[in-house]
């Protein structure tokens, strides 16, 4: 049943969303381990460590939490490139993430005896026993008798960097999306999903690692959209569109980019990206470079 979480309530979620899970059952009091099915400790922000992972492990309760979120409605409060650069100048960090050709690894949730729709609901996702591979060609049909209910890719950032502080100290940023295997005599044979995008992220935790996806209902809130062209990286705004009929829409970039527009216009390339999308229509883009982006928020 869909619920409507209000503006008051939002700042509480993204707070869980970005520190970890709300349903601790670890009973030892020790909330920075995991536990693989050979006995072995890893520390909780490990890298690819192949087992089952226990419940209160922060990704786990990350993929938890994006599970259950699926099926709600939010209520979103408004944000703009200006309101994202004022977020930074208040002390959120921004970070210039990229994913080129990084490692990856896969998370899978596994379960029995819930409903019938149990893979498309996740009524029970809080009972799922969660597994950790390596790679894609290791993810099973079943596990220890318990069947795939769900899988997520996860890639690590090959690039973190704070670009308004220079040296400063910045976290692992780890990319989740969900995976659907293709499972040929029980054993997964589809390929990893190939992932090389780069965002700048605007951080408000100190933890050491954090997981995000893009296709987190919050991501707009907390993304500034950046795209590779011609071996640089570049913040990337969309100006107008030209449909086949040839008429233009303009995106309002005064709105936009508010006190920061005259700033972030004088150092725009507006000429040399464009897109064509699956509706014929042709999408032309705003390129800043992202040290020219420090600069606009460091006057």
């Amino acid at each position: 049943m869909n619920k409507i979480i209000s503006f008051v309530l939002l700042g509480t979620l993204l707070l869980m969303c970005f520190s970890g899970c709300r349903i601790i059952n670890n009973t030892n009091g020790d909330k920075n381990k995991e536990t693989t099915d050979d006995t072995t400790i890893k520390d909780n922000n490990a890298s690819i460590v192949k087992g089952e992972l226990d419940k209160s492990n922060k990704l786990v309760c990350t993929l938890i939490e994006y599970l259950q979120s699926l099926f709600c409605d939010y209520e979103l409060p408004d944000t703009s490139t200006a309101i994202k650069i004022d977020e930074i100048k208040s002390g959120k960090q921004a970070l210039h993430v990229a994913f080129n050709k990084s490692e990856c690894y896969f998370v899978c949730a596994y379960y029995n005896d819930g409903h019938n729709d149990e893979a498309k609901d996740y009524c029970c996702v809080t009972d799922y026993t969660w597994v950790k591979f390596n790679d894609a060609n290791e993810i099973s049909e079943k596990y220890n008798d318990l069947n795939f209910i769900v899988g997520f890719q996860i890639n690590k950032a090959s690039l973190v960097r704070d670009i308004k502080t220079k040296g400063a100290k910045v976290p692992s940023i780890e990319h989740f999306q969900e995976y659907v295997p293709n499972f040929n005599d029980g054993i997964n044979t589809n390929d990893a999903i190939v992932f090389d995008t780069n965002f700048i992220y605007l951080n408000s935790t100190v933890d050491e690692t954090v997981y995000h996806s893009l296709s987190a209902y919050y991501n707009g809130l907390i993304i500034i959209p950046c795209v590779s062209f011609n071996e640089k990286c570049y913040v990337v705004k969309e100006l107008y569109t030209i449909y086949p009929d040839d008429t233009r829409y303009d995106k309002n970039l005064v709105q936009d980019f508010g006190e920061y527009y005259d700033a972030l216009v004088a150092v725009m390339d507006t000429e040399s990206y464009s897109k064509i999308d699956d509706k014929e229509r042709t999408i032309f883009y705003g390129l800043i470079e992202i040290n020219d982006f420090a600069n606009c928020i460091n006057k």
